[in-house]
């Protein structure tokens, strides 16, 4: 969080964040969850919903450019101590889970981040290659889950080349 705070700080970047797995990268931390929602049921424990688990920072939809489809993104206080246990999905889990039901406000239980209020629909992306087809994924606040290896992503308004030995004196 120190660092991501010192990346925005520098002259240039418009917009800093933090992922666990940044698109198109082999490197990172990645795994699927099963996870359950009142209301929707599975035949059998190999059909139940699944989904990609992304650990975010605040700003990280904006500064990607992934488009909000429904509800909000996170801020600054989501999964904080004492704040409300939250995630955001992807169209893939509402289209393969969800169908026609709003899934805001519905509460999706996963293994090691407990019971989690969708607050957010976010447009898909490929994050296996562009010929790749999209996943189901659940995006959940960073201090909910804190995971030991992270990605910094940013924007700049400059040549990212000159932008990238401020970025690297700060790490």
């Amino acid at each position: 969080a120190d660092l991501v705070e010192r990346v925005r700080r520098i002259p240039g970047v418009t917009r800093a964040s933090a992922v666990s797995v940044l698109p198109m990268s082999a490197v990172g931390v990645e795994f699927d969850l099963p996870f359950t929602v009142d209301g929707l049921g599975a035949t059998s424990p190999s059909e139940g919903p699944r989904a990609r688990y992304r650990a975010v920072m605040s700003d990280y939809f904006q500064t990607m450019g992934i488009e909000l489809k429904q509800g909000r993104v996170f801020d600054q206080y989501d999964g904080r101590e004492n704040g409300p246990k939250v995630t955001i999905v992807n169209e893939s889990v509402v289209r393969r889970y969800f169908g026609s039901l709003d899934p805001i406000g519905k509460l999706v239980r996963m293994p090691m981040a407990g019971d989690l209020q969708i607050v957010g629909v976010v447009a898909d992306i490929r994050h296996d290659g562009l010929e790749a087809s999209t996943e189901a994924e659940v995006f959940v606040p960073y201090f909910q889950f804190p995971l030991s290896e992270m990605q910094i992503v940013m924007a700049t308004d400059r040549d990212a080349g000159s932008v990238a030995g401020m970025v690297q004196t700060e790490i």
